[in-house]
């Protein structure tokens, strides 16, 4: 008993001593510890589809496959541009007045014309008279063909005149709303076609005096109608240009894509009955507002073609990659395309009738589908970052970060992908966008393999990258002043095979941050 309570007394007052020999702290001391704080860069899909939408030119077909169209570009020529001096007439004689009475025909005509019947809206007939006798002369002309109501009696075209003995008379009169028709009585019938002019002499003289010059012309005709024979004529060139839409917006796609199918469709018509037309020297022309050359569409390695249209017809004729250099064409992106040709009437000198209402029209119209090849075609992309002040301030307080940044691909073309930040004033700050995360300079692009694609060249699964960058210290002192983020995808065939886009092909693009930063 003795020996216990030496030992337990020390084991008791042990506590005691120890609690006595801490020091009690005379402030409150805060932890501080390291947190990772997940921070949404920015995420968005690029559909195909969402593309599209922007662009006129590009219609979405029922496949969801697409369809690149340009404008229209038509010329409608009408009647009036036919009414020319092709139809211009003329005749004159020249013979002894004898007695007090005499009788002739004139047939005033022209070798390239026969005009059967004709509907006139304007025109002149001038006729020159030289009397060289020493007494006077009275004139009358008729002519049978030509007629027109006036209230309720039918008019003959007429003229009398009187010529002083050894003198001229030079005289126009018009013609206006007029109908011709060849009388079947005419002299000399179809061997002489022509306007007839039945003329009649009348002087005191009864024997056998000096000549009477007679000569007319008709001239400056326009028609409502006309019908007979005429010889080929031209109306003149004509062209017409429209603006490409495909050398807005989509100027850098187009100047990279080859298409597999083309086309440019050529629509061509008359209203003329009996006349064919020839558009002589057919050319589709790209023009540039900067000065450069135009660029000319070739037809089986020349720049023009001569297109017959076939009288009363509408002719639909599609040419294609194989007869035409349409896909070095439309990638040129020209600014503006013109159509051009000079329109010949009635190449083949037919018979044939023609109205006012007439006309001839011609159009061109580009036309391209999904099936293609694309060798480094740009898109680019800038979207504001929106961060709150909050994730702001923690940024602020990080002490080194990381950014992942996702890639899917389901496009069925490689990928070249730059991407980097802009602060408020549009400077640049750092790329995210980096294949070996070294930081170097050089080091700005991620290359994304296409998605897998089927053996008819569509897309079947889409592919998947991630890469994991570091930032560097200067980085990440820039970190906290992004404002925007700018993604730019160079896109190229992979293995340069021809392949189909689709309107539901897209590439999404996710960026996050993890910042590590001290909270106390």
């Amino acid at each position: 008993m003795k020996l216990i309570l030496p030992i337990l007394f020390p084991l008791i007052l042990l506590p005691f001593l120890f609690i006595a020999c801490i020091e009690t702290p005379k402030q409150p001391v805060t932890p501080s510890w390291d947190v990772e704080l997940n921070v949404p860069v920015g995420s968005k899909t690029f559909t195909i589809e969402d593309i599209v939408k922007k662009q006129d030119q590009i219609t979405i077909l029922p496949t969801r496959t697409l369809k690149f169209v340009t404008d229209t570009i038509q010329q409608d020529t009408t009647l009036d541009f036919l009414f020319n001096n092709t139809f211009d007439m003329e005749a004159d004689t020249s013979f002894p007045v004898v007695g007090t009475s005499i009788e002739f025909n004139m047939i005033a005509g022209r070798d390239s014309v026969r005009m059967d019947s004709a509907e006139i809206q304007s025109g002149d007939v001038k006729y020159r008279m030289v009397n060289n006798n020493s007494f006077a002369v009275s004139v009358s002309f008729v002519f049978p063909g030509l007629t027109r109501v006036n209230g309720g009696t039918i008019d003959t075209f007429k003229i009398s005149a009187n010529v002083p003995a050894n003198q001229s008379v030079q005289v126009t009169i018009p013609m206006n709303n007029y109908k011709y028709k060849q009388p079947p009585n005419q002299p000399f019938g179809s061997t002489r076609p022509g306007v007839w002019i039945k003329g009649k002499v009348g002087s005191s003289f009864t024997g056998v005096g000096q000549n009477l010059e007679v000569k007319f012309q008709i001239e400056n005709l326009k028609f409502r109608s006309f019908s007979g024979r005429v010889k080929p004529f031209d109306l003149g060139t004509k062209t017409q240009t429209v603006e490409n839409a495909l050398s807005g917006e989509l100027k850098d796609f187009i100047n990279a894509v080859t298409f597999a199918q083309a086309y440019l469709t050529l629509t061509t018509s008359t209203t003329f009955r009996g006349y064919d037309v020839l558009l002589k020297g057919f050319q589709v022309i790209g023009k540039y507002k900067n000065g450069t050359s135009p660029i000319y569409l070739l037809f089986n390695g020349n720049n023009s073609k001569d297109v017959l249209i076939p009288a009363g017809q509408t002719v639909t004729e599609v040419l294609s990659t194989l007869n035409t250099s349409i896909n070095q064409f439309i990638k040129a992106t020209p600014d503006s395309i013109q159509i051009r040709a000079t329109i010949v009437m009635n190449p083949q000198y037919k018979s044939g009738s023609i109205s006012s209402f007439d006309k001839v029209s011609f159009s061109a119209l580009f036309e391209a589908y999904s099936q293609m090849k694309i060798e480094n075609a740009t898109i680019t992309d800038t979207a504001e970052v929106d961060w709150d002040q909050d994730t702001k301030d923690k940024i602020s307080q990080g002490n080194d970060a990381r950014l992942d940044v996702e890639i899917t691909n389901g496009l069925p073309f490689d990928i070249q992908f730059v991407g980097y930040f802009l602060d408020k004033n549009k400077n640049k700050l750092f790329y995210y966008t980096r294949q070996t995360s070294s930081g170097s300079p050089g080091d700005t692009v991620i290359n994304i393999s296409s998605a897998s694609i089927n053996n008819l060249g569509e897309v079947s699964v889409p592919t998947k990258s991630t890469i994991k960058l570091s930032l560097t210290k200067t980085d990440f002192e820039k970190f906290n002043r992004v404002y925007a983020m700018v993604n730019r995808f160079k896109i190229s065939s992979a293995q340069n095979q021809t392949v189909i886009i689709s309107a539901d092909n897209y590439v999404k693009v996710k960026v996050f941050g993890k910042i590590n930063y001290r909270v106390k």
